[in-house]
C-alpha cells in the first residue's frame, strides 16, 4: 500500500487515479469475404464492448477507417462496422496505410498541421525572446517536428513542404544572420538535429534497411518486385533529375523511398544494392540498417551543404 511507503507524507491523498489513453488498433483479417465481414465485425465490437464496459474508456465513433483491397468488400464491412460501431470511411489519412496500397501521395492533413504550426509561432518566437537559448529549437524539436514530419518514414515529406517546415524550424534559432541560410541557421542551432530533414530523409531509407534485414527470403522476393514496378515507372522523372515529377509519382513506402534517395543523390541498382553520393556500395541484406542509417545521415548534411554552396557562390 502507498500508505506504507517511505517516500509518503501523511498530507497525501492514499487513493490514485490513473488516466489511460488508447491511440488505435488495427485491425487485419485475410480470408473468403464473408469470413472477413464477420471476423471484423466481432474484432472491432468485442473491443469496443471490452474498453468501455471493463476499462470504462470513452470511445471516438467517427473515427472507424475501412481500408480493402476490393472496393465491394470494402463497403460490406463498412455498412457492418457502421451499424455496429459508429461511423466509417473508405479512406486513411496520414497514417502511412493509403500509401502502402499504391494510392497517390496527399497531404492534406500536413498542410493543416502546418496552417496551425504557423498561427502558433508567436508562441516560439517568444520562448526565442526571453527565455535560453536552448528552449525554443528544443520545444519545436519535441512538439512540432514530431507532428508534421508523422509517418515521413513511409510517406517521404515532399520538398516544398520539407522547405516550409525548414523555415520554420530555422526561426526558433536566435543567431545573426540567420535568416539569410536556413542550414546555417539550424547548423548552429543549440539543438542536435532540429532540422527536419533529417528525419523527412533518413526515415524512409532506415525503414526500408530494416524491413530488408530481417526479410525472409518470401519477403525479399516480394520487395524486388515492389521495386521493379516503381523504378519503371518513374525512370523517366528520375533520370531527369526532376524532383517536382519524381515526387508527383509517389504512391507507397517504396516510390517514397526512390524519391528520397534521388534527393540525396544515391542510386539504386536493385531493392537491396545501393550506391551512395560518395560511390560507396551497400548492401541492405549484409550492412545492418544502423551503419545505412548513419550513412543517410552523412548523405542530407552532404545534401544540405551542397545547396548552400549553390544558392551563396561567396562560400
Amino acid at each position: 500500500p502507498i500508505a506504507r511507503d517511505s517516500r509518503w507524507v501523511g498530507e497525501w491523498a492514499v487513493t490514485i487515479f490513473v488516466r489511460v489513453y488508447v491511440d488505435d488498433f488495427t485491425f487485419q483479417v485475410t480470408g473468403t469475404a464473408a469470413y472477413v465481414v464477420q471476423a471484423l465485425l466481432e474484432l472491432v465490437s468485442s473491443t469496443v464492448h471490452a474498453l468501455q464496459s471493463e476499462a470504462e474508456l470513452l470511445i471516438a465513433r467517427a473515427k472507424t477507417c475501412i481500408v480493402a483491397s476490393d472496393p465491394g468488400l470494402g463497403r460490406q464491412v463498412a455498412e457492418a462496422v457502421s451499424a455496429g460501431c459508429g461511423q466509417h470511411q473508405l479512406a486513411v489519412r496520414q497514417l502511412g496505410l493509403d500509401y502502402s496500397a499504391g494510392r497517390r501521395l496527399r497531404q492534406n492533413v500536413r498542410r493543416k498541421r502546418l496552417g496551425n504550426l504557423n498561427k502558433r509561432m508567436w508562441k516560439f518566437l517568444g520562448l526565442r525572446k526571453w527565455g535560453r537559448r536552448k528552449l525554443a529549437p528544443r520545444v519545436f524539436k519535441t512538439a512540432a517536428n514530431s507532428s508534421i514530419c508523422h509517418a515521413a518514414d513511409v510517406t517521404g515529406v515532399p520538398p516544398r513542404l520539407l522547405d516550409q517546415f525548414r523555415k520554420l524550424a530555422a526561426k526558433t534559432v536566435k543567431c545573426k544572420g540567420g535568416g539569410a541560410s536556413k542550414t546555417i541557421a539550424l547548423h548552429v542551432a543549440p539543438v542536435r538535429r532540429l532540422d527536419p530533414a533529417y528525419v523527412a530523409c533518413v526515415g524512409p531509407i532506415k525503414r526500408w534497411a530494416s524491413r530488408a534485414w530481417r526479410a525472409t527470403d518470401a519477403i525479399t522476393l516480394k520487395m524486388q518486385k515492389v521495386w521493379l514496378a516503381d523504378i519503371s515507372r518513374m525512370a523517366p522523372a528520375l533520370i531527369a533529375e526532376d524532383q517536382k515529377a519524381i515526387w508527383s509519382q509517389v504512391g507507397g513506402g517504396c516510390s517514397a523511398l526512390l524519391a528520397t534517395l534521388a534527393r540525396i543523390g544515391w542510386k539504386s541498382r536493385s531493392a537491396f544494392c545501393w550506391t551512395t553520393h560518395r560511390g560507396r556500395s551497400i548492401d541492405l541484406r549484409s550492412d545492418p540498417p544502423a551503419l545505412v542509417a548513419e550513412l543517410a545521415d552523412g548523405a542530407v548534411e552532404d545534401w544540405l551543404w551542397r545547396g548552400v554552396a549553390h544558392r551563396h557562390d561567396c562560400l
